[in-house]
Order: structure tokens, then sequence, then C-alpha cells
């Protein structure tokens, strides 16, 4: 009697031990998967922001490069204007 007690102590501890083991792994699949889907939005965030600073950077330099383009025309024809106002 007293063998079949002990026995049954042992299988309800290792039962316990199971539970406990299978709850850790649960709990840390779960942080896991929390983990991984932070990841997953903090890196599509990321790639966003830095597509979204290219194309401000793009714009503003094609913007420069208008004005730049610009000025150095109306340079260029107000140098050509003087040199045909010029008398030789």
């Amino acid at each position: 009697m007293d063998r079949n007690i002990a026995l049954a102590k042992v299988l309800n501890k290792e039962k316990n031990l199971s539970h406990i083991k299978a709850w850790e792994e649960n709990e840390n699949s779960k942080s896991m998967n929390k983990y991984n889907k932070m990841f997953v939005k903090f890196n599509a965030w990321k790639k966003a922001r830095k597509a979204s600073t290219k194309a401000k950077l793009k714009k503003k330099r094609a913007a420069a490069r208008g004005e730049e383009n610009s000025r150095a025309f109306q340079l260029s024809y107000k140098i050509q204007e003087r040199t045909i106002m010029v008398p030789l």
C-alpha cells in the first residue's frame, strides 16, 4: 500500500513538472512571437521612413538643380544680351 502511494506521488510530481515545462514553453513561444511581430513592424516603419527621407531628399535635389539650371540659363541669357549690345 505504501508503495502504491509513493508511486502515485512520483507520478503526480512528474505530471506537474511536465505541465510546468509545457507552460514555460508556451510562454516562451508567446513572447518570441510578440517580439517577432514587433520586430517586423519596426523594420517596416524603418524602411518606410528611409524611403520617405530619400524621396524628400531627391525632391529637394531636383528642385535645387532646377533652380541652378534656371539661374544658369538666366545668367547665360544676360551674358548673351550684353555681348550682342556691346558695340565692337
